[in-house]
């Protein structure tokens, strides 16, 4: 290694921590100053309020994170949340006793949604984009075929901890999100099968070179995205308590929009859990501050917008410094 390229590569080094500490640096930062300007931000109600919607969107934005790195796209995952919420209530009509067979019947449909995501564009070459569509639209429609689009049965008692338990301002779901965020970013960058998910997202073709089989890999993602879909679905199931046709539609978009933001690419291979985490603390503090400011809630589709579309503007101006040093 020559002089020139030890100095690019600590360049580049330093400038990806810079991204990583930098981001956390900036999200402290907006936190203390939004709790000077703007009033009942520090309320426990209001913590545990944002806590609570970050991890949710966090759990889902996980697993959306993992497909992203394999140049891919889930947005079947608001279907998979509305059929959760509304299997929990149906099957078990309200009966705490059938809890925890409903919960892995749940499981069941969630890995069979991903199993045909994955096997659609593997096995069929449909492009992600209208696989996971077609699939979601597949997975809404029947649902609200069977309800007519009417509130399910009801959502057993028991459940109900699950989304409203807290430790002091700090709900349950919190600690499910930063254990799920460390198990996956654990996967992700010691284990074997990271390495992998990296080398598809780069180049598929090489991965597949070097032994790596990219259908396998492919698939297992979009499982392991659906299962954390059913996971949010369960806590929100929890948390509200009903069912209705509205449940899980903005997760897909959001998810995107989290991973996004804290910096994986739809290309694939770059980006990480740790990123994901912090995007869903950035967007949800930014949209608490929407509301607490008392703006127009469908303000908040254009505030998403913009988001996504500086978000990928700096991601894709990073991608293009790295083509051009390497």
């Amino acid at each position: 290694m020559t002089v020139l390229d030890a100095g690019t590569e600590q360049l580049e080094r330093r400038r990806s921590h810079f991204r990583q500490y930098g981001a956390l640096a900036l999200l402290a930062v907006g936190v203390a100053a939004l709790g000077f300007l703007v009033p009942g931000f520090y309320s426990p109600e209001n913590v545990t309020n944002l806590l609570r919607q970050t991890s949710v969107l966090g759990i889902v934005a996980l697993g959306q994170t993992v497909v992203l790195l394999v140049s891919g796209v889930d947005l079947s995952v608001g279907a998979v949340i509305g059929l959760t919420v509304m299997t929990m209530a149906e099957f078990t009509r309200g009966q705490d006793a059938l809890i925890p067979l409903c919960v892995a019947v749940i499981f069941g449909l969630a890995a069979a949604v991903g199993l045909a995501n994955g096997l659609l564009i593997t096995k069929r070459n449909v492009p992600p984009f209208i696989a996971t569509l077609a699939i979601g639209v597949l997975v809404e429609g029947t649902r609200l075929a069977y309800t007519h689009g009417y509130p399910s049965a009801t959502i057993p008692p028991g459940i109900r901890p699950l989304g409203l338990i807290t430790v002091g301002p700090i709900p349950l779901v919190f600690f499910m999100f930063i254990v799920l965020g460390i198990g996956l970013w654990f996967a992700l960058g010691r284990m074997t099968y990271g390495r992998r998910v990296y080398a598809i997202g780069l180049s598929p073709k090489v991965a597949r070179l070097a032994g790596v089989n990219v259908d396998r890999v492919t698939i297992s993602v979009y499982v392991l995205c659906a299962l954390t879909a059913a996971v949010a679905g369960l806590v929100l199931s929890g948390w509200i308590g009903y069912v209705d046709k509205y449940v899980g539609r903005d997760f897909a978009f959001d998810s995107i929009t989290v991973a996004v933001v804290g910096g994986t690419s739809f290309a694939g291979g770059q980006g990480g859990i740790l990123g994901s985490v912090f995007g869903a603390l950035f967007l949800m503090l930014i949209l608490n501050l929407v509301v607490l400011l008392g703006v127009d809630p469908n303000a908040q589709l254009v505030v998403k917008a913009l988001i996504v579309l500086v978000a990928v503007y700096f991601a894709e101006a990073r991608r293009r410094r790295t083509l051009r040093a390497g």
